[in-house]
């Protein structure tokens, strides 16, 4: 998580300042969805269109779901 969000103090942030962090960056990608006419939600549970920010891993996970980015794994 710290490197999406190119921080290398966050695995040590609190637990309120994690979270912080993970809505801010939520925000930023409701906004760039709003300039394509495309609505997503900042929720704590997952849901259809919606940026999951309760947890890191439920966040990476909702931004794999939304093609955000891709935890594939990369052949040798």
């Amino acid at each position: 998580m710290a490197a999406i969000l190119n921080d290398a103090d966050y695995e040590d942030a609190t637990l309120a300042d994690r979270l912080l962090s993970r809505i801010r960056m939520a925000e930023d990608m409701v906004l760039i969805h709003e300039l394509e006419d495309l609505q997503l939600g900042i929720t704590d549970h997952d849901e259809a269109d919606t940026i999951n920010v309760h947890t890191d891993e439920e966040f990476i996970r909702s931004l794999e779901r939304l093609e955000f980015l891709s935890l594939a794994s990369q052949e040798e």
